[in-house]
């Protein structure tokens, strides 16, 4: 993912720095979740779709206007922490601090559908016990290491 400066960064751009400004702008926006699920509006699409978004840095969650009803994942590099979470609005939820996983590096959601809001909570603690059962966990859920092991799925949605 291209690193974008701020506008003040370069005085006067030759047009290959403006077209490289304007070209990482447009990847953040086409990764927009609010924008896929307008997509989907236009295109009449199902309205019950999940929207996946990938791995993405930190420094990139201000570009996540309009990610809500969401169940989203941290990771810290670092101390090797994953924490699993839901929220109705992803932004501001990740700008409140996260006393289990302070020093996250990176983040990734799902947006679920309208519909299953109600639902939010309840597929947040099944993800969390889904995990706690291959991750070692604080409550010392039975678990099983797979750290050698690859998904055998072959339907993996993008």
């Amino acid at each position: 993912m291209p690193t974008i400066p701020p506008e003040s960064s370069h005085p006067r751009a030759t047009c290959c720095t403006d077209y490289n400004y304007a070209h990482g702008w447009l990847l953040l926006l086409a990764r927009n979740s609010a924008l896929r699920r307008i997509e989907d509006e236009v295109q009449n699409k199902a309205e019950n779709r999940i929207h996946k978004q990938d791995w993405k840095p930190r420094h990139e969650l201000e570009y996540e206007v309009g990610a809500s009803n969401v169940i989203y994942m941290l990771y810290d590099n670092k101390s090797k922490l994953f924490y699993l979470g839901e929220a109705e609005n992803l932004v501001k939820r990740l700008l409140q601090p996260h006393n289990s996983i302070l020093e996250w590096d990176y983040f990734r959601y799902d947006v679920l559908p309208e519909a299953l809001a109600p639902y939010r909570v309840a597929i947040e603690r099944m993800l969390i016990r889904d995990f706690a059962a291959i991750l070692k966990n604080k409550r010392d859920v039975p678990w099983h290491d797979l750290a050698g092991c690859c998904l055998a799925n072959d339907k993996i949605d993008r």
